[in-house]
Order: structure tokens, then sequence, then C-alpha cells
């Protein structure tokens, strides 16, 4: 997951921030489903009481490979884990069952402290098998 918008000059995503857009890519991720748990749940790393939901009406694009959304403007600087609930399971069949993706690392909102991941550091991307 990252800031929907880049530095002009580097092409690098800018900082994600709270109101701002933010892009999830990966497989199988379109929000269908008429289970209310369908949408996207950021929990805070630091305060796990404090967590956010989007609903699927909040995302777009919601294509398979593509949710674009923004961020609520609650959400404080430091990192948050992201879960995907969906009921998507290719072109119009839907499972019975909601699934959940957790991102494998929580994505950073602010400016990065520490050195990032590799170019081959695939922890903005979540794929539903």
């Amino acid at each position: 997951m990252t800031s929907a918008f880049t530095d002009a000059t580097t092409r690098v995503p800018l900082p994600m921030a709270g109101g701002e857009m933010a892009v999830l890519t990966g497989n199988g991720l379109k929000l269908v489903g008429d289970d209310p748990s369908v949408g996207i749940t950021l929990t805070s790393v630091s305060d796990p009481d404090t967590s956010f939901f989007i609903p699927p009406v909040k995302v777009s694009p919601n294509t398979p490979k593509k949710l674009q959304f923004s961020l609520p403007a609650g959400v404080t600087e430091g990192e948050w884990t992201v879960q995907v609930t969906t009921q998507y399971s290719s072109g119009s069949t839907l499972t019975k069952e909601p699934r959940t993706f957790t991102l494998p690392h929580p994505i950073v909102v602010g400016e990065v402290t520490e050195p990032g991941g590799s170019d081959d550091d695939d922890s903005g991307q979540g794929t539903f098998g």
C-alpha cells in the first residue's frame, strides 16, 4: 500500500497522511459481498484499540488488482496493520463466507524514519489464494 501521490522529480510515492489518497495493489482484492465485514480495516500498531473501517462504497477504483481510497482523517503518524475482507472469487462469483487478508508488514503513515524494504519487497501488495 502506498500514497496515490508521487514526487514529480523522483517518482517516489510521497509519505501517506490522514485524509489523503492511498492505493493498495495485488490480486483478488475487489471489495464485494453482502457481509458487513467486507471492506478495508486499518488498525494502529501502537494502539490496537484504534481502528478505521473503509467500506466498499468509499473505494474507487475497486477492482481485483487495485483499491484506491482516502485514508480517514483520524489516521495518525505511525504504523498501521491493513486487512482487506471480501467475498470476491472471480467474475461474478462470490464466496459464501468472507475472506480476510492481512498485509504481511504494517504500513507507515507519515515520514519513514528507518530505511525501507528492498525493491523486491511486496509488503504493499495483497493476494487472496
